[in-house]
């Protein structure tokens, strides 16, 4: 996984099915697991509802989120998935009236409300949010 300014992407060895297009990923396919003994655990336990739909299901949560669709990419050797954000900008917000913000959230907004639209990496300057800190698992 990679995390950029302006996308998320992630990448799984090995190319797409026999069969498989990057076209076929964003309508109706025929289901193709790569490891069919993993997908079928992951049936049975419920974790997945029917075979093909997972690349769907993706696109329609990003839908709902009101972010683009991810982009896929068959590279030949892996398949890329990458997720761009939307634009958000809080240039209109004069207090935040989300509870429970830390005294870090407040100042992103403070700074986004003051400068605008910024990359990740101009946040974390700014704010002196160290690499490790924003890589480091939450909780």
């Amino acid at each position: 996984m990679g995390i950029y300014d302006d996308r998320l992407e992630m990448t799984s060895s090995g190319p797409l099915p026999t069969g498989v297009t990057v076209e076929k990923l964003k309508g109706t396919n025929d289901s193709v697991p790569r490891n069919p003994l993993v997908a079928t655990t992951f049936h049975r336990r419920g974790l997945i509802e029917r075979w093909g739909r997972g690349t769907n299901k993706i696109i329609e949560v990003c839908e709902r989120a009101g972010c683009p669709p991810p982009d896929f990419e068959d590279t030949g050797v892996s398949v890329v998935v990458r997720f761009r954000p939307v634009a958000v900008t809080v240039a209109d917000v004069r207090e935040p009236t989300i509870p429970g913000l830390t005294e870090r959230e407040r100042a992103m907004l403070d700074l986004l409300r003051d400068r605008g639209r910024l990359t990740n990496r101009e946040v974390r300057v700014a704010l002196a949010i160290a690499d490790e800190t924003v890589r480091r698992p939450a909780g």
